[in-house]
Parts: C-alpha cells; sequence; structure tokens
C-alpha cells in the first residue's frame, strides 16, 4: 500500500481537489447552493483522473528514459513516482491502473453530467484527453510548448469553473476571475518542478520551458508568475470577485517569496533549489485553503474557527522552510 501511495503521489493531489473544493464552496458564496453528493463525486473523480494521469506520465516518462536517466530528482515532487524505476511496482501493473482510474473518473463524470448537465461532458473529455497526451510520444503538449498552460487550464481554471457548474447549472464569470490566479500557481509548481528535471528531460528531448528557455529565465518566469497571481487575488478583490477577507490569502506571500528567492540564488543547483519546490508546495497548500476559508466567513462569522488550524499550518510552514 505504501508503493501505491507513493505511485498516486497522494501529497500532490491537492492541486486538483482543492481548487474543486474552491469552486464548490464559491457557488454557495454566490449562489447559496451546496449539493453535499455533487461535491463528493466531484472531489473523487477530480481525484481519480489527477491520479490517472500521474501514473500515466510515469509510464510515458519511464518509456522514454527521462525517470531513469535523472539522477537529480526530489524524492516525491521531481522525476516521478520512482516506483517503476526502482522495480517496485511493474510498468504494465502501472498503465493498467491508469486505465483502471481514468474509466472510474470517466463514469463519475458521466453521472455528473446526467445530474448536472451536458457540459460537464466536454469537461471531463478535455481532462481526459489532456491527461493522456501530456507526455506521449507523438501528441505531447510538452514538446508543444502547452505544458504549464494546459495544467494550469486543468487543474485550476477548469477544476473551479467545473466544481461551480456541478453545483449550480450554470458558469460565473467572478469564479472564471477567481480561477485565474490559481491557475497560474498550479502551472508555477509544474514549473519549478522542471529545474531538477533539465539534465535527463534535456538528454531524451522532453523540451519542457525549462528546457527550452534554460534554468535562469525560468527561474524569472516563476518570479514573475508568483508575483502576478497575488496581484490578481488584489484586483478579484477590488473587483468584488473575492470579498475582503480573501486578503488573507496573501499570508501564503512569504512562502512564494521564499520559492522565488531561492530559484533565483540556486536555479543551477538541484540539491539546493529543493527549498523552491517545497516552500511553493506549501505555499499553495496554505494559500488555497485560505481562499476556501475567507470565501465562507462572509456567510457566517462561526467561520472564523476555520482559520485557526490554517494559520497553525502556515506558521508551521514557514518554519520549515526557514521563512521563519
Amino acid at each position: 500500500m505504501k508503493k501505491w501511495i507513493q505511485a498516486i503521489r497522494l501529497s500532490v493531489l491537492t492541486a486538483s481537489v482543492l481548487p474543486a473544493v474552491l469552486g464548490a464552496v464559491y457557488a454557495y458564496y454566490e449562489k447559496g447552493i451546496f449539493l453535499v453528493w455533487p461535491f463528493i463525486l466531484t472531489l473523487l473523480g477530480i481525484a481519480l483522473i489527477h491520479t490517472g494521469a500521474n501514473l500515466i506520465n510515469d509510464y510515458f516518462d519511464y518509456k522514454s528514459g527521462a525517470d531513469t536517466q535523472n539522477q537529480e530528482y526530489l524524492p516525491g515532487v521531481t522525476g516521478g513516482s520512482r516506483v517503476v524505476v526502482d522495480g517496485f511496482i511493474p510498468l504494465k501493473t502501472v498503465l493498467n491502473v491508469a486505465i483502471a482510474t481514468f474509466v472510474l473518473g470517466t463514469a463519475i463524470g458521466v453521472y455528473l453530467a446526467i445530474i448536472a448537465g451536458p457540459v460537464v461532458y466536454w469537461l471531463i473529455g478535455f481532462g481526459l484527453l489532456t491527461s493522456v497526451i501530456y507526455t506521449t510520444p507523438r501528441f505531447n503538449l510538452i514538446n508543444m510548448k502547452l505544458g504549464e498552460i494546459v495544467i494550469g487550464l486543468d487543474f485550476g481554471i477548469l477544476t473551479i469553473l467545473g466544481a461551480y457548474y456541478v453545483q449550480t447549472g450554470t458558469f460565473s464569470l467572478n469564479a472564471f476571475f477567481v480561477s485565474i490566479p490559481v491557475g497560474i500557481l498550479i502551472a508555477a509548481i509544474l514549473l519549478i518542478n522542471e529545474f531538477q528535471d533539465y539534465q535527463s528531460d534535456l538528454k531524451v528531448g522532453k523540451k519542457t520551458t525549462v528546457v527550452r528557455i534554460g534554468r535562469k529565465a525560468g527561474s524569472q518566469l516563476l518570479t514573475t508568475m508568483l508575483i502576478s497571481l497575488q496581484i490578481l487575488v488584489l484586483v478579484d478583490v477590488i473587483l468584488g470577485a473575492l470579498p475582503l477577507w480573501s486578503l488573507l490569502s496573501l499570508l501564503s506571500a512569504p512562502l512564494l517569496f521564499q520559492s522565488i528567492q531561492v530559484a533565483k540564488k540556486h536555479f543551477d543547483q538541484p540539491t539546493q533549489i529543493g527549498l523552491s519546490n517545497m516552500s511553493l508546495i506549501m505555499g499553495q497548500l496554505v494559500m488555497l485553503l485560505l481562499l476556501t476559508v475567507s470565501i465562507l466567513i462572509p456567510n457566517s462569522l462561526y467561520y472564523l474557527i476555520a482559520l485557526i488550524p490554517v494559520l497553525l499550518l502556515d506558521f508551521k510552514a514557514m518554519q520549515q522552510t526557514g521563512v521563519l
């Protein structure tokens, strides 16, 4: 079981599940609607598709040699799950389980489309297609220079809008505005994870953004992304898409700036830049949790209680990453 937890990369599922939670909570904030069963199924379906994407990525990266060539990976974060490379799980088994999770995720998506609306068919179809062809040899989104864009779209914008749609049967322009900084944040995680994989990706012709523009330029791009998404949160508050309480989400800023500083200083040192990865992952977790709770507070001040564990998590994360 431990090796399968490693294989599905349970810790990174927050990158898709938390935006789905945010989308459903935003529907409650705007429309006063919260459907428990569709909410649970949405989270489960997205988690299954994300799991399938992780496994199929492991499959193709092993086949291409990207993972076997990688000697500078950060365990549990970059370089794949390593379960196939280290011989813990057979390659064919990984493929079969990936297919099974895609099938189960699709089945849930079909059910949600029946009860919520046909738009879900398009969302689940796009998510499946992009998950499968993300690293496939022929139609490779990474080599097509679409890696970060598609991941940000899938796990940020479309996940939030999809969760909102399942709850309400409609879309919201404000929800779209809220989803943009989240999409950038998810894309930034993908970008920083490419730094340790630079040498191995270069050897096998995997043209990630960092391979194409170099690690120094990659650190500059990361800086632009992380600063811009925080500005967009401010813009969302000014426009009224987010309540004033959502400024609390900027308490994640020290973690994001820590990620920037480490990446700019150690962009060509794979062992040192790992702190940037971890700061950004923790910053993403804290920011999404704070956004979610802040959206609930206008409905009831009792939700202020939920801030306590998130703020404690933020404090602990800043201690662990050396911010404090």
